[in-house]
């Protein structure tokens, strides 16, 4: 039997939705075995036998629902100045972008930029007015990362970027996209 590209990704796809859903069965039976526990104790009057369980979880919730935020401001915050430095080099003419192949958008970059997009390679436009680093990049066609936009006068920079799914403005020139 063979299996298709689209049979491995719908497998693939199918695969993850059970883990999810095992993931929530497993979450909500731990509500519940909480809550239970939570008004024995009370009932007992000895709510320390339960903190433990609330302190984890508060952990918890805090380590599923924060990373993602965290983990974006951090990378911006942990590249921005070798990112800057890059774009400042390019549009200098001090660093030169080799593309991917002949027909490709795609920007290689130098080994010593290479740790700033997720494969070493950045889309730029003709003006070297806007860099987008990947900070993630799907199978298929999602991806996420960092735009930078030189052009202060855009009066709506949602009307450049209409293809994304996600658009946040992380300071003047910066902005973080989901597509």
């Amino acid at each position: 039997m063979t299996v298709t590209l689209f049979d491995f990704f719908f497998i693939h796809q199918l695969t993850i939705l059970g883990l999810i859903f095992i993931d929530i069965f497993i979450i909500l039976v731990s509500m519940v075995i909480l809550i239970i526990s939570s008004v024995r104790a009370a009932m007992k009057r000895k709510w320390i036998e339960v903190l433990p369980l609330w302190v984890l979880v508060i952990t918890f919730l805090l380590v599923a629902f924060l990373p993602t935020q965290l983990g974006v401001w951090t990378e911006f915050k942990m590249y921005e100045s070798d990112r800057n430095e890059l774009i400042h080099g390019v549009r200098n003419g001090q660093i030169v972008l080799e593309q991917k192949s002949f027909n490709s958008d795609l920007l290689l970059l130098p080994p010593k930029y290479s740790h700033l997009s997720d494969g070493g390679e950045i889309f730029m436009n003709q003006a070297k007015t806007s860099f987008f680093f990947y900070s993630y990049r799907g199978i298929l066609s999602d991806f996420n990362g960092f735009i930078y936009v030189n052009d202060s006068h855009v009066n709506d920079i949602f009307e450049i970027f209409d293809s994304y799914h996600t658009i946040k403005k992380l300071n003047e020139h910066w902005y973080w996209v989901i597509s």
